[in-house]
């Protein structure tokens, strides 16, 4: 998924570890953050107001954008009433009814469990894949056989189809791609990331501290600040992958917590 910038080889990160937090409330508020890639916890780099972690090596890493990767703009978007294909969406529901059982079974305090969230980190590894670990990805998904543009369209798509901002009802997704220093994305995995997955790309150094402050702060900013989870990342890691899930909605029937 990523060539190393003083050598023609490539590396493929193949392992993929993921997390669950979320927190429902009375009036239907939950938020779903997924760090892909072996982001193990640890304690904040913030300070202990919660303020920002700041660093005196380097500026915070602004994203490559889509002129960046040179996107044309007839690919960048898809049609406002296009949905994804009845095959995708029961390749989607067998996972999460597979991965919910696996997630949920034996607990015994309130969770909610969002396979879309690892569904979409998980496709978009597998697009930056080769080899066993991609063919591995993929029948994980139910997506055996495809390419890469092919599904990585669904999941445009079901992004796209279920994605909703009004006063009633709030459903959003992102994506990002964090990258040590030194490495570029292979062009193909750079263009599926920005142009299906819409996720930005920073060039970081994961031994830097600030970087886990900035990581923990776009999933706060991407989930209304409701999470901001701690993070370490490994100073020796080509690559990580974030997604979030953020859901606020009015209940049809309100109830009172109370009750």
């Amino acid at each position: 998924s990523v060539d190393e910038t003083s050598s023609a080889g490539s590396e493929t990160v193949g392992e993929v570890d993921s997390t669950v937090s979320s927190s429902p409330s009375s009036d239907g508020e939950s938020v779903d953050s997924t760090p892909s890639g072996g982001i193990p916890s640890a304690s904040e780099s913030s300070g202990p107001d919660g303020s920002r972690s700041e660093s005196s090596t380097y500026v915070k890493p602004t994203p490559l954008s889509y002129d960046d990767l040179r996107i044309s703009p007839a690919v960048e978007y898809v049609q406002e009433d296009a949905s994804p294909s009845d095959e995708f969406l029961a390749a989607v529901r067998d996972f999460s009814y597979t991965s919910s059982a696996q997630v949920l079974s034996g607990r015994a305090e309130n969770t909610i469990y969002c396979p879309t969230s690892v569904y979409y980190s998980m496709a978009l590894l597998a697009a930056g894949a080769g080899g066993a670990t991609r063919d591995q990805i993929l029948s994980a998904l139910g997506l055996s056989g495809q390419s890469n543009d092919a599904f990585a369209l669904q999941c445009q798509l079901l992004s796209c189809h279920t994605r909703q901002e009004s006063e009633d009802s709030t459903f959003l997704t992102a994506n990002s791609l964090w990258v040590r220093r030194g490495l570029t994305l292979q062009p193909d995995f750079g263009r599926i990331a920005a142009e299906r997955f819409f996720a930005p790309v920073y060039a970081v150094d994961f031994a830097d501290p600030a970087t886990a402050g900035w990581m923990q702060d776009w999933v706060a900013d991407n989930t209304k600040g409701l999470i901001r989870p701690s993070v370490q990342p490994d100073p020796d890691a080509a690559l990580y992958l974030c997604n979030t899930i953020y859901l606020k909605g009015k209940w049809a029937r309100p109830f009172f917590e109370s009750s």
